[in-house]
């Protein structure tokens, strides 16, 4: 069996490695709490038009629009 070469990083590298996933990871939940944000405030408008529940075809809509934020999200880091 042969090993996997693995790249050999001085800290400097892995430090800065670091810091970069760590700053996308940032970017990636600053966008994923937006989207999430605006699917809130854009559900809580369609309610008003049903008297608390939206009509059905802003519901699928709402549907399509969440399932959009999940598609969004990481599952390993949300």
């Amino acid at each position: 069996m042969v090993a996997a070469k693995v790249p050999v990083r001085t800290p400097f590298e892995r430090s800065s490695h670091l810091m970069v996933d760590m700053m996308m990871g940032l970017c990636e939940s600053v966008a994923v709490n937006a989207a999430v944000r605006a699917a809130v405030a854009e559900e809580a408008e369609m309610c008003k038009l049903g008297n608390g529940t939206p009509p059905l075809s802003e519901a699928v809509h709402l549907h399509i629009l969440w399932g959009q934020v999940a598609d969004m999200a990481d599952p390993e880091f949300h």
